[in-house]
């Protein structure tokens, strides 16, 4: 519902930093009760905010499972979509930290979530908490709440350089 006002916000920003961004990140499609409600979210973002890029998460690497969240793919295609539609890029966000029932991701999940953003078309690869909280239950961040650099590090910059050589082709 704060749509509008956030694009106000973030057009007097531009005008008054026009060297800055504001990052945004919209909700997955879990966290709506239907379809049609995320559809109408997603296409009440475009419109009101005026975006230059789509940001958005989907945590879908669950603790307990090999399975993934059931609406993944789905999310994914609506986002690209959507971004699509309004000639702008989309961005992913990478879960890079264990927290509530979802697990701490190895090198074959950073894999998994960052190549599928980017065989759909992603132009952008944010990564949610690179550093761990000292607070609630975050684990094993890429460096985690004293400073270390965690196993989640090295996984996250083995997948992260493979995309830097693919970047150009991609593109």
């Amino acid at each position: 519902s704060y749509f509008s006002r956030q694009g106000e916000m973030y057009r007097t920003i531009k005008r008054m930093a026009p060297d800055k961004d504001i990052y945004v990140n919209l909700l997955p499609t879990y966290a709506f009760a239907t379809v049609k409600e995320y559809q109408a979210y997603l296409d009440r973002y475009v419109k009101e905010y005026n975006p230059k890029w789509i940001g958005y998460d989907f945590y879908a690497l669950m603790e307990k499972s090999d399975r993934l969240r059931n609406d993944f793919w789905l999310n994914l295609d609506m986002i690209r979509s959507k971004a699509l539609e309004a000639g702008i890029p989309f961005h992913i966000c990478t879960l890079a930290v264990g927290h509530l029932d979802l697990r701490v991701p190895d090198k074959n999940d950073l894999y998994f979530e960052i190549y599928s953003g980017l065989l759909y078309g992603a132009k952008g690869i944010d990564i949610f908490k690179y550093f761990t909280p000292g607070y609630g239950n975050y684990r094993e961040g890429p460096v985690d709440q004293f400073g270390h650099k965690t196993q989640t590090w090295y996984n996250l910059r083995e997948v992260l350089s493979t995309v830097h050589v693919l970047a150009p082709l991609l593109n």
